[in-house]
Parts: C-alpha cells; sequence; structure tokens
C-alpha cells in the first residue's frame, strides 16, 4: 500500500478504537472521524483515486451510523475481521505496483512514435481494403536526468486500457483500471546521454500483451545503455490507442472449435505479420539514426548492434526474425511459444547467438521438442535456460501486480520481485556479451541464482 492510504487505514482503525472505548474515550470519536475525512481527502488528491480505497470511507459512514445507536450484539472483534477483509485486504492484494529501480547507470528517457507502413495492407480489417498498417511504437532510451521531471505513466488511456487488461485476465473490467497509477522510471522527452551510440533492442509481446508489460525490463535495459523500441502489435495485441482516438483491439483469438492443424496455420500467417512489423521498425530506427525521420536519437544509434527480444508468440516472433534477417546480431527469447515457427527454421537453426530462458516444461510437450531442436541445429552459440517454479507470465511484469495471482495460476512460486530482478538481470548479461562485447560470465549465472539451470549447446 502507498504511504498515505496506509495513514488513512490507521486513523480508520483509530476510529473504530475510540467508538468501542470507554465512555470518556468517546468523546473523541468525531475530532477522529473529521481527521481521518481529511486524510483520507488529502491521500485521492496526490496519491490518486482507486476502487480499492471505496470499502474504506463506506466502513467509515457504517462507524458513524453505528455511533448514533450502537447494535447490541456487534462487538469490537466482529468489527476488526470485517475491516481487515473489506477494507485492507483489497488494497493489499492489489496493490499500486512498484516497479523495481533501474541498477544501470543511466537515468531512462522515453517517447511514443505513430509509425504507418504504407506498403503493407492491413489484413485485420476488413471495413476498408486501403488500410494501411500502423503501429504504435514506444522508445526508451538512455537519458540526462532534469530536476522536477514527471516519470511516464505506466500505461497510456486508462479509460480504454484499464478495462482491456481486466478482461485479458478474466477480471472484472475495473480490476486493473487503477495500475495506471503505477509510477515508472522513464521521463518523457528527456535529454539523450551524450558521448557514445548506443545498441538498439526491439522488443515483441505475447498475444493479447502490450509493450507496458515489460516496462521493468525495457527500463533495465535502458538504464544499462540500450534503445528499446518495444510495439504494440495492431490487432494482436491487448489493444493499441492511436493519435486520433481510435483503437486497434484484439482479433487474433481463435476458439477451441478450431481444428489444431488449422490453428497453426492461422498463427503462422500471423507471425508473418508480426515479423514484418519488427522488421518495419528496424527500418525506421535505421531512418532516425541517418536523420531521415527527425529525431534527438539521429546519430546516437548503433545500428551495426541491433538484437530482438520477445515473450511467448513475442519470443516465436524473434526466432523467425533473426532468422529471415541478419540485421539482427542476437536473439533473446522468453517462455516461447514456437509451434508456429517455420519447419525450415527450426531445422536450420539460428546464425545469431541466442538464449531461450523459459518454464522447465510446457503443458504441451511438442514445443519444448520444437525449441530445444531449434537450439541443437543453432550455428551461433546457444543457450537452453530454465528457472525452476515459474509461470508463463512470470517473464512479464504480471508478478508484481499481486501476491495473490500465484493461487489463481497466473504466477509462479518464486516472489515477484525475484523473478524480475532474476529475469531482468539474465536479460542485461546476454546483451551486454554479444552486442556490447562485455567480458561477461554467463556460463556461472546458476551460482548467483539456484532457481537457474543453464545448459549450453555450442
Amino acid at each position: 500500500m502507498r504511504p498515505l492510504e496506509i495513514i488513512f487505514f490507521l486513523l480508520l482503525f483509530f476510529c473504530m478504537g475510540t467508538l468501542f472505548s470507554p465512555a470518556e474515550r468517546k468523546r473523541y470519536f468525531w475530532k477522529t472521524v473529521l481527521l481521518t475525512a481529511v486524510a483520507g481527502g488529502i491521500q485521492w488528491f496526490v496519491e490518486g483515486f482507486r476502487w480499492q480505497i471505496i470499502p474504506g470511507y463506506g466502513f467509515m459512514l457504517v462507524l458513524i451510523l453505528t455511533s448514533f445507536k450502537p447494535p447490541r450484539k456487534l462487538s469490537l472483534k466482529i468489527i476488526l475481521t470485517l475491516f481487515l477483509i473489506i477494507v485492507v485486504l483489497p488494497s493489499m492484494l492489489l496493490p499500486v505496483i512498484e516497479l523495481p529501480t533501474p541498477t544501470g547507470p543511466h537515468s531512462v528517457g522515453t517517447y511514443t512514435y505513430h509509425w504507418i507502413d504504407h506498403n503493407r495492407q492491413e489484413r485485420f480489417t476488413d471495413e476498408d481494403f486501403r488500410d494501411a498498417r500502423q503501429l504504435i511504437v514506444q522508445i526508451w532510451y538512455p537519458s540526462v536526468p532534469e530536476e522536477g521531471s514527471k516519470p511516464a505513466p505506466y500505461f497510456d488511456h486508462p479509460e480504454i486500457r484499464g478495462p482491456a487488461l481486466s478482461a485479458a485476465g478474466n477480471f472484472p473490467s475495473f480490476a486493473l483500471t487503477y495500475q495506471h497509477l503505477t509510477k515508472t522510471h522513464s521521463y518523457t522527452d528527456a535529454p539523450v546521454t551524450s558521448g557514445v551510440q548506443f545498441p538498439v533492442l526491439i522488443l515483441s509481446h505475447g498475444i493479447m500483451g502490450t509493450r507496458f508489460l515489460h516496462t521493468s525490463l525495457i527500463e533495465e535495459l535502458a538504464s544499462h545503455g540500450y534503445v528499446v523500441a518495444a510495439l504494440n502489435h495492431s490487432y494482436d495485441a491487448n489493444v493499441s490507442v492511436f493519435p486520433d482516438g481510435s483503437s486497434a483491439d484484439y482479433r487474433s483469438h481463435i476458439g477451441p472449435e478450431v481444428a489444431y492443424e488449422d490453428s497453426v496455420t492461422l498463427r503462422h500467417r500471423q507471425l508473418n505479420t508480426r515479423v514484418e512489423d519488427v522488421r518495419f521498425i528496424l527500418d525506421q530506427m535505421e531512418q532516425i539514426q541517418s536523420g531521415a525521420i527527425q529525431s534527438p536519437l539521429s546519430g546516437r544509434l548503433n545500428i551495426e548492434k541491433v538484437g530482438v527480444l520477445g515473450h511467448s508468440f513475442g519470443g516465436a516472433t524473434s526466432v523467425e526474425t533473426s532468422s529471415r534477417d541478419n540485421r539482427f546480431k542476437a536473439c533473446l527469447v522468453l517462455d516461447s511459444w514456437s509451434l508456429a515457427v517455420a519447419d525450415s527454421t527450426i531445422e536450420k537453426g539460428l546464425e545469431q547467438p541466442l538464449l531461450y530462458m523459459g518454464r522447465p516444461s510446457w503443458p504441451d510437450s511438442r514445443n519444448d521438442t520444437l525449441i530445444k531442436s531449434l537450439i541443437e541445429n543453432s550455428n551461433g552459440t546457444a543457450y537452453y535456460l530454465t528457472l525452476e517454479g515459474t509461470h508463463h507470465f512470470d517473464y512479464t511484469d504480471i508478478p508484481l501486480f499481486s501476491p495473490f495471482l500465484k493461487y489463481l495460476d497466473k504466477a509462479g512460486e518464486i516472489p515477484g520481485r525475484r523473478i524480475v530482478e532474476i529475469v531482468n538481470r539474465l536479460t542485461v548479461m546476454f546483451f551486454d556479451k554479444y552486442l556490447l562485447d562485455n567480458d561477461v560470465d554467463f556460463i556461472n549465472v546458476e551460482s548467483d541464482y539456484p532457481e537457474v539451470t543453464l545448459s549450453v549447446v555450442h
């Protein structure tokens, strides 16, 4: 819970105590109520409203009504139990997440582009055959801190994105709307760090995912000297919101009525779209570097040092992109769903260094077989790294959302901040080794993180 929320709840508890105190102390009740109401108003104004606080105001109202005519059989123990369950528990189980502080030497800046690929027709829409493929791309980069700057929001358009994220998790529409209150460690339009060129990374999210769910990893990478471009794959992402107010909703669902072979065919077609998205973004980054696209990053990108990474279907996207485009010099996949990767890609493997990081096994063993075949067939250095006790979503920010998620089968056994730390650190180590040519002892990560099992193929 946030500091002012804690103060508000403590004052509520004190109100309850004065109401059930001896008569000589009850005279403090109304003073405490007034102080609590003021504290609640300050909390609302300073920290921002979230629905978890509503039970607190409701509880205060109940206390006020009870003070006029106390129920005969209502004990302090019952009131305290109701207070903990109804008021305190929702805020503890669904907190405003605290993203880990990036460990690198740089501050982090960010800005967002709306790019249109006029060479590609949008296949997800049938409203207008003239629709061109358009993407929202957010870039994070090493920056110079500016005094008085405010952190960028965790996600944009909370009125649209909050309900969409809630629906993706099968929660009520209001459940995650409060997460726009999360403070990032990135600053919009902050000045770029001077003096050097930075390697470039492009990140691809999973099916029904979004770039925002990888913010902690992206900020960590940017703080260590990388420029990271993360896109929303339009109509495959949870939702994308364009500058004109229109949105691209999720349209990639494949229902159980579709046969397995047909679903793989559809996903392969979708994968081709994703690969072209990533390649298009690299094209745009090259345009930024040359100055053809005006940007503070012009002349500051090391286009010879480019990597790609992704989670789930974004991992498959990263593999297929690396196979087709040798501009990408390193590939990292996070718990990749790989059944739609082309057979030819699996058979020939990758030339670039490759790191697979994920669960010890997938529910569908065919996925494990394909990943291991890809690793074995690769000509570049290839690592197969697993983390015991992890869940598919542990390779995003989701384990930070609530300690309760592991009981809903949406997070693994490793505490949220611990798993985020491990994933972030190993990702930085991999790209430092293969894009920055740093002397990184990647082989001995098991000694630092007992949860890790690492196999090196080449």
